[in-house]
Formats: C-alpha cells, sequence, structure tokens
C-alpha cells in the first residue's frame, strides 16, 4: 500500500511539470528575424530589409541572411552626391558559450559569418561654369565583393516565441577593391569600410551593431 502510495504522487508531481520537462528537452529550433537598426539608421538615407532565418540545434546556431538596401549620402568626400545599392547574402555560424537554464536558445554566443554584397556605387559631381552653365559629371563603379565578420552575440527570449538578438561584429572585407572613380565607401552587410572618408584609399576593416526581433516557430 505504501508503495502504491509513494507511486500515485510520483506520477500527480511528474503530471504537474510537463512545461518544465519539455522546455528541457528541447534542442531544435527555427527563427525568423528582423533587423531593427539599420532600418532605423537608413530611415533618412534609404531603406534597409534585412531577413535572417536561423536555425539552433543543442548549442549550434546556424543563420542565413538576405538583404537588400539602399544609402543615400550627399557631399561625400566633400564633393560627391552618393548613393549605394544592392543585394547581400550571409552565412554564420555560432556556438553558445553561455547558455541559460531557461530557455536552451538563450545565451551568449561566438561566431563568424562569410558575407557576400553584389552592389553598385554612383555618384555626382557639379563642376561650376560662370560662362556656360554648370557641369555634372556621373561616376558609377560596381563591386562584387566576400567580407569575413567575427561575431559575439546575447540571444534573449522576450516571451513563449519572441527572441530579441543583440550582435556586435568586426568584418574585414577580403578583396581587393581599388576602384577608379573614387573609394569604396560603405559595403551592404558589412558597414563603412572608409568611416573618416579618406578620398585616396579604401578601408578593408569595419565594425558595427545589429539588433534583431525574431519569431519561434
Amino acid at each position: 500500500m505504501r508503495k502504491a502510495s509513494i507511486l500515485i504522487l510520483f506520477l500527480v508531481i511528474a503530471g504537474n511539470l510537463p512545461a518544465q520537462t519539455e522546455e528541457s528537452q528541447e534542442r531544435d529550433a527555427i527563427f525568423l528575424k528582423l533587423e531593427l537598426l539599420k532600418q532605423a539608421y537608413a530611415i533618412q538615407r534609404g531603406y534597409v530589409l534585412e531577413p535572417e532565418l536561423a536555425w539552433q540545434h543543442d548549442r549550434v546556431n546556424f543563420n542565413f541572411t538576405y538583404g537588400h538596401s539602399q544609402y543615400k549620402r550627399s557631399s561625400l568626400y566633400k564633393e560627391l552626391d552618393y548613393i549605394n545599392k544592392g543585394n547581400y547574402y550571409q552565412f554564420g555560424l555560432l556556438y553558445q558559450i553561455v547558455a541559460s537554464k531557461q530557455y536552451f536558445a538563450q545565451g551568449l554566443f561566438i561566431g563568424m559569418q562569410v558575407s557576400y554584397a553584389d552592389f553598385t556605387e554612383t555618384g555626382s559631381i557639379i563642376f561650376d561654369g560662370p560662362y556656360f552653365g554648370d557641369y555634372t559629371s556621373n561616376l558609377e563603379q560596381s563591386n562584387k565583393l566576400y567580407s569575413l565578420a567575427y561575431l559575439l552575440s546575447y540571444k534573449k527570449m522576450v516571451s513563449e516565441h519572441f527572441i530579441l538578438d543583440l550582435t556586435g561584429k568586426i568584418s574585414t572585407v577580403l578583396d581587393d577593391y581599388n576602384q577608379p572613380h573614387f573609394p569604396v565607401y560603405i559595403v551592404p552587410g558589412s558597414g563603412v569600410t572608409n568611416i573618416f572618408e579618406r578620398p585616396e584609399e579604401n578601408s578593408f576593416m569595419t565594425g558595427g551593431l545589429s539588433v534583431k526581433i525574431g519569431y519561434k516557430f
């Protein structure tokens, strides 16, 4: 009788903990995320669309990002009316170094990301013409560049299905991209590479911060 009572008590306790048991055993999840910070930054200068599809298996996070952006800047390099437009594709691999006991997908991650950007830069320069009117010179250059980024990311489940993703990165462009008209100013998906606006040289390293909100399926 005593053994039967203990067994019944055990089954009752176990039956009251289904959510915790299921959460502790869950090791796979798929997320769809949208970038927020870049959209806020580009509101006055253009637009950015950057959805990310991520899959986390145990402590490993795989993600694929497609981006489309347009960026405008007047008086770049003191004289250039600048437009940058193009697409980029990113594949990232992260590992969870600090895990959460509450949600397996929550915690601190480190990783790397490969990025490919295919974009066009155009610029217009107006030369004053006191006798025959002003003259406008239109410049255009195309770029196809690979970049490698080192990532540090903190992911937090703000509810059962929504996740907040804060990621800092340091990127380096892997290709030589000297251009005949003017230095590359920004590489879509990687960031501003010529932050000091030096008209005589290109930079190969940049950094950035990403803020994403995602939904867990």
